[in-house]
C-alpha cells in the first residue's frame, strides 16, 4: 500500500514539475506491475510452502 501512494505522489510531482507525459506511467503502470509482482511472489511462496508440508506429510502430489 505504501508503495502505491509513493509512486501516485511521485507522478503527481511529476506533474507539477514539468513532466506530465511520464506521470501515467509512473503512477499507474508500475503501480500495475508492482502489485502484479506482489500477487506472484505470494502464489509462488504458498506454493512452495505446499509442497513442503506434502514432502513432510510422506503424500506426494
Amino acid at each position: 500500500m505504501a508503495l502505491l501512494s509513493l509512486l501516485g505522489a511521485v507522478g503527481l510531482g511529476m506533474v507539477f514539475t514539468g513532466h506530465p507525459a511520464w506521470a501515467p506511467i509512473v503512477s499507474g503502470v508500475l503501480s500495475g506491475a508492482g502489485m502484479l509482482g506482489g500477487l506472484l511472489a505470494a502464489l509462488a511462496l504458498a506454493f512452495l510452502a505446499g509442497r513442503r508440508g506434502a514432502k513432510a506429510d510422506g503424500t506426494s502430489s
